[in-house]
């Protein structure tokens, strides 16, 4: 059997100064042993309270932009008396929360979410099954769902760890995952509730800016000294009430990407995939308009399109301005 000459005391490029036949005399590590050792070596986490080089996808996790199951298994909630204290106030908050829910907007769960999707890669023509969110950046600008560029980019980078946006692709199944995702649903749910809507039309586009105003007045009421800095403990509450939080895992992901103390910024990124399903979900509505007058989904999006565009060139420029500045995003 081959072995390899193992120096427990000393990095293998530095020369023993011990005497063969001294007290840390070489000893022998079998293949076996030495495969045990490198796997050891490779789970040791780096993560942001021990900073884990290792990721899985961000697609893996419901709560982040960064995902941490990984990471999870790593973080000894015996070191921080915090979380025991949370997990029994956020216990007491099920109740409440349930309760919350109950008397939520219903959402029409029979949405053709995949007629949506499927017309969105029909105009983009993704011969690679791939989407990508440049592409759905530039769409739901020029549909007017978000004047502001840099807000849809934002939403895309949180979902997917901070990449450059024309490094982000989707596939039909990841969009889908997203839309059908239950707790999503409920935490787009906690946020339309709470938004106020100047229509009284159920067909009209929500823009996408209600729905931040609404998480900045959370936000504001966590953050009552204005120093862009709230605990972990209160943002945990008001995640709780709001569907985020559910279980402990969900509570140790959020640290492991707020830590002690929590900004707007990173507050904000945890919403990024209800905003997403929100501005698709908008696109339903365009879909069912079409369908009203047998319109196939793809035109009837363009045609809407075109709408806004050309509203825009009568004066209203927020929506132009917001498309030329999406081509800065595609180099």
């Amino acid at each position: 059997m081959n072995s390899v000459s193992f120096h427990p005391q000393r990095p293998l490029h530095q020369k023993s100064t011990t005497p063969l036949g001294g007290k840390y005399k070489d000893f022998k590590v079998s293949p076996m042993k030495q495969s045990r050792i490198a796997k050891s070596v490779r789970n040791i986490s780096l993560s942001p309270l021990n900073l884990s080089a290792y990721r899985k996808s961000s697609n893996d996790s419901i709560v982040d932009p960064r995902a941490a199951s990984e990471e999870i298994s790593t973080l000894n909630t015996n070191q921080y008396p915090l979380f025991s204290r949370l997990n029994s106030i956020l216990s007491d908050n099920q109740t409440r929360k349930k309760s919350y829910q109950k008397v939520l907007p219903s959402m029409d769960r029979l949405k053709n979410f995949n007629e949506v999707i499927d017309a969105l890669f029909a105009m983009n023509k993704c011969d690679r099954g791939r989407v990508g969110a440049f592409n759905l950046t530039q769409l739901f600008v020029s549909l007017g769902f978000c004047e502001d560029c840099e807000t849809v980019v934002e939403i895309f980078r949180n979902i997917s760890e901070g990449q450059p946006l024309n490094m982000i692709s989707y596939s039909k199944p990841d969009l889908l995952k997203i839309c059908e995702d239950p707790k999503t649903e409920n935490i787009l749910k906690s946020i339309l509730k709470d938004t106020k809507i100047n229509s009284n039309n159920n067909n009209s586009i929500i823009n996408v800016s209600n729905l931040i105003d609404t998480i900045k007045k959370w936000w504001k009421r966590l953050d009552k000294s204005s120093s862009n800095q709230v605990s972990f403990e209160d943002i945990c509450k008001c995640y709780s009430e709001v569907g985020v939080i559910e279980t402990s895992s969900d509570t140790k992901r959020i640290f492991l990407r707020i830590s002690h103390y929590g900004n707007y910024k990173q507050f904000l990124s945890i919403f990024a995939k209800a905003l997403l399903k929100h501005m698709i979900s908008e696109l339903t509505k365009v879909v069912q308009k079409g369908n009203e007058v047998c319109m196939p989904a793809e035109i009837a999006i363009s045609t809407q399109r075109r709408k806004v565009i050309l509203n825009s060139l009568e004066g209203h420029t927020k929506v132009l301005n917001a498309i030329i500045e999406c081509n800065t995003y595609n180099n």
